[in-house]
This record gives structure tokens, sequence and C-alpha cells, in this order.
């Protein structure tokens, strides 16, 4: 009796580092498609961003606000890490494994729970978490930075988070603090404009990110700079912070 041989599906390894952007995960899974001889295509990947997955917190299709891109209905939930993907899987399976991935993590955090003590929704977490993410690599800096962005939310104080309003301009023209016309053109993101938080995640942030955004450190901060070196400087005041800008930036 012969024995069938079992069906072999090739597969692909490819990591996405946390910050990482929709957009920027789409491009890449091209790439290596094309590559190692996928089939997968832009159009797959737009269809893909509306269907249906097994996460709560997404936003239902078509319920995005005014002016947000389709793509950022998923920004937030495809989870920065390292996978091995089938390459006869459909860009819909390539997006549920990542959003599987971050069920995980965030059940692994016990997000829900810490959103719930600090009064705030999970998808609210994940929004300030992924400002937090783009403001600083650094895990270590994560409950600092949150502390000053809820500072300035209890105070209803804009966030003026150039990492935020980057979010809707084009990638080759974002520099590492915004121009005087981007900071005056007004988007949903601009939250140099706009009071509270953008309407959603600007990037797939690590899980630590969106834990710090429930859980920040306390302090009696407002401002910060991220230096050349990889530091971020704390002020309490707008004095200091400016006296740091020209201290480490000029």
């Amino acid at each position: 009796v012969l024995k069938q041989a079992p069906n072999y599906r090739e597969s692909v390894r490819i990591g996405f580092a946390e910050g990482t952007e929709v957009t920027d995960i789409i491009d890449k899974f091209l790439a290596v498609g094309a590559e190692h001889g996928a089939s997968w295509t832009k159009e797959g990947f737009e269809a893909a961003l509306l269907a249906d997955y097994s996460c709560v917190y997404i936003p239902a299709v078509g319920a995005l606000p005014e002016g947000c891109p389709v793509y950022a209905r998923l920004e937030g939930f495809l989870y920065p890490d390292t996978y091995d993907f089938f390459l006869d899987s459909t860009e819909e399976e390539l997006f549920a494994k990542m959003i599987a991935q971050f069920n995980q993590k965030a059940a692994s955090a016990g997000l829900e729970e810490k959103a719930a003590a600090a009064n705030i929704t999970v998808y609210d977490a994940m929004i300030l978490g992924s400002i937090i993410q783009k403001e600083s690599g650094n895990i270590a800096d994560f409950a600092m930075i949150s502390s000053v962005f809820n500072n300035r939310l209890d105070i209803d104080m804009k966030l003026q988070s150039d990492a935020a309003v980057s979010y809707m301009v084009p990638k080759d023209e974002r520099l590492p603090s915004c121009t005087y016309q981007q900071l005056n053109t007004d988007t949903p993101y601009n939250v140099y404009m706009r009071k509270g938080l953008p309407p959603t995640p600007i990037c797939c942030a690590r899980i630590e990110a969106a834990v710090a955004a429930c859980e920040p450190a306390e302090s009696e901060y407002y401002y910060f700079i991220g230096t050349p070196d990889g530091q971020t400087i704390f002020a309490k005041t707008f004095a200091e912070h400016s006296d740091n800008i020209k201290k480490y930036l000029k």
C-alpha cells in the first residue's frame, strides 16, 4: 500500500519592528512575497483590511471617523513580532495571524483589566500606547512619557505630539520635528490643533507601551524631548523645556 506524502507548504520568516505602521507591513509582505513567489497583491491586502477578525476592539467596517485612512482600521492590531507565514496563505490569513498574536499578548498582559482600572478603554490605551512607542523606542521611558501625556490630558492640554501629526504626512516628507506647514494642516491626527487623543493608533506598538498608557509613572512633567543620542529629557515647565531644546537640540 502506497502512503501519500503529506502536503508540503512552503513558509517564509518575516519580522516586523515595533512602531511599524500597517502600510509598512503591507509593503514588506509585497516585497517578500514577490521575492519568494507568493501571490499576495496590493488589492488583496486592501480587501483584507475590511475583513472580519476575532478581536472585539477592531473598529467595525465603516466606523472609522471621517478623515481616517482605511488602513487605520487595523493600526495597532498587527502585532510587531517575527512570524513564519505560509506562502500560500491569503492576505486575510496573514493579518489574522498577527491579530491573534495581539490578542494573546493583550490577554497575557491583562490589558483589558489594566485599562478598566485606569478608567479608559483598551482602544484608548492602544492609541496612547502607539504614540508612546513612536516617541521613544526605549521601554524604560514608556511610563514616564505616559505620565507627560496623561498629565496633559488631565488638565485638558493638547498632546502636541509630532509623532501623531506625522501619521498623515507622506513618509518621504517626515522629519524628526514637524514643519510649520504640517503643524498647521488640520487632520484628525493633528493633536497640536485638536484636544484629546487622535481617533486611532498611529502604529503597531509593543504591548508594554499600551500597558504604560494605563499605568503612567507619577510625575509633574508636562514636556519632554528626545536627544540625538537616544536620551529622553523631561521638564515641568515650558521655560525648562525651552532651555532643554537649546541645550540638547541646537
